[in-house]
């Protein structure tokens, strides 16, 4: 079932403009009774069928014409021009969509909330897995990565982060570790979480066993590849995939960047990773979207070859200004798909003033992309959050048809 995002709930509540209803009031729905001709010379009373008069295919009457034919079935005259007895509502169509997916994702924050952020190292399922320490696959200041195995699929190569000392990471309660194991295996372009352990009486050691990425980041691809159109496209569609299914669990990324991108197999396919700032952006009381508390303006990265990939309206003032997370994962969408492209962010992050025209220019001079592609990322990448383009427009983007 696909996304849905806050302008399309805005939309169905009526708040930008009326929905079209999907069937015509010129046509008769199924089931609905048409009312026969009004006859007769005096002009009235209705026409009665041949069946009852005993007249086969004759219309009746004193005045004549317009009754029904044999069997009291409408003639089609009647079928083309009679309107339903009882009119459906126009917004009910509408309102049951919109309650759906209110009541959708009240259960997927519903399922979040209720679900544990590990499993200690004590449960069965950890005895199932060798983890290989021997076999370092990277190393980060936060923690290091091992291949490992299950006993029971030893064709799938599987890695696991380890986490120790003061990680800083609440094992027990995390909201982004709930959300690694609702998600589990259970989208192509999101990377397969098999289980999270965690163990506080060694170390405070963490375990999230997922699977490997054999071909590594994005970010490390295209140090040494360059990437064309058609391969930047069908990334992008990947991406919004991934995107659109999250927001159907009700989770926003939140930390959408080339690094966080991993690829495998020969041909490449995207699996999005890096969950540790990803937030549950829907409010099942309010029924609306969570925003999220700016981040204060003094920490937004000003070094052009450190860019944080985060949409402008997101560094504010903490305590006055938020955003809308889902909305800011467009943009952050957006300059992903543009560094796949060029290497390089949409604009230079020191200098803040002329974002805008910096950024249509900048998109304006790339090479070997075609009007529509540039058209799109334009729309992606507007600096007012409210001009920027939704998932759901996105995903249905002329430019992105062809790499379906």
């Amino acid at each position: 079932m696909p996304f849905y995002t806050k302008r399309m709930v805005r939309f169905l509540e009526g708040k930008e403009g009326k929905h079209k209803r999907k069937h015509s009031h010129n046509k008769p729905e199924k089931g609905l009774r048409i009312a026969p001709s009004t006859v007769g010379a005096d002009g009235g009373g209705g026409g009665s069928s041949s069946a009852k008069s005993g007249v086969k295919g004759s219309s009746v009457g004193g005045g004549g014409g317009g009754g029904s034919t044999s069997g009291g079935k409408p003639s089609e005259a009647e079928v083309l021009t009679a309107e339903p007895k009882e009119q459906i509502p126009d917004n009910a169509f509408d309102q049951k969509k919109l309650q759906f997916m209110k009541t959708m994702l009240k259960a997927a924050v519903d399922r979040i909330d209720k679900e544990k952020a590990s499993l200690p190292v004590s449960h069965r399922y950890f005895s199932r897995y060798a983890i290989q320490t021997d076999k370092l696959v990277a190393e980060t200041a936060a923690c290091k990565v091992y291949k490992a195995q299950h006993q029971d699929f030893k064709d799938n190569v599987l890695a696991v982060k380890t986490y120790e000392g003061e990680h800083g990471i609440d094992g027990n309660g995390a909201v982004w570790l709930k959300i690694l194991r609702i998600l589990g295996k259970k989208h192509p372009n999101v990377i397969q979480t098999w289980d999270v352990f965690f163990s506080p009486e060694e170390n405070n050691k963490l375990l999230i066993i997922q699977e490997l990425a054999n071909k590594g980041s994005l970010a490390t691809h295209l140090n040494s590849n360059q990437v064309d159109e058609k391969q930047a496209g069908s990334w992008l569609w990947q991406l919004l995939k991934a995107i659109d299914y999250l927001g159907d669990v009700g989770v926003s990324h939140r930390s959408i960047q080339p690094k966080h991108i991993l690829l495998t197999n020969k041909d490449l396919k995207l699996k999005l990773t890096g969950f540790e700032s990803a937030a549950v952006y829907w409010d099942p009381v309010k029924e609306d979207i969570k925003n999220v508390a700016c981040v204060p303006l003094e920490q937004r990265p000003t070094d052009p070859n450190a860019p944080s990939f985060q949409a402008p309206e997101v560094y504010g003032d903490p305590a006055k200004e938020e955003f809308d997370p889902m909305v800011a994962d467009v943009w952050s969408i957006g300059a992903t798909a543009y560094y796949m492209l060029t290497k390089q962010y949409p604009y230079d992050i020191s200098k803040v003033d002329t974002i805008s025209a910096d950024i249509q220019s900048n998109i304006s001079k790339i090479q070997g992309i075609s009007d529509d592609g540039k058209r799109c990322l334009s729309e992606m990448l507007k600096p007012t959050a409210t001009e920027r383009k939704y998932i759901d427009k996105l995903m249905s983007d002329p430019w992105l048809k062809g790499f379906r």
